[in-house]
């Protein structure tokens, strides 16, 4: 609930929490940044593979998906998911969104 100053440090840290899923949290939950200044998040998700709906053939099931794919936040454990507007680079298997701040975060559709 309060600035932080110039030359003030904070401890940020990053956890997977679920490593079967693009599933992570960034700490110190809470923290919020400037609406008029958010944070970038870029997420590369090439390391999944084209099978995106895990039957073990990438088809045009998986291509769809890939279209829809976006980066979703949950502020804190008892809220739902919501997506966030996402910048989809496909031919780079990288996503883009503006956050607010610290929370939970993952890439689904």
């Amino acid at each position: 609930g309060s600035l932080i100053a110039n030359g003030d440090s904070v401890l940020i840290t990053f956890l997977v929490t679920d490593p079967d899923s693009i599933l992570f949290e960034f700490h110190p939950a809470g923290l919020l940044f400037d609406p008029s200044h958010p944070a970038r998040l870029s997420i590369e998700y090439g390391e999944t593979g084209d099978d995106f709906d895990h039957d073990g053939h990438s088809t045009a099931a998986d291509t769809t998906i890939k279209h829809q794919l976006a980066i979703w936040r949950q502020a804190t454990p008892a809220d739902s998911f919501a997506r966030l507007p996402s910048a989809n680079f496909e031919d780079s298997d990288e996503m883009e969104a503006d956050i607010p701040g610290f929370s939970r975060y993952a890439i689904a559709y």
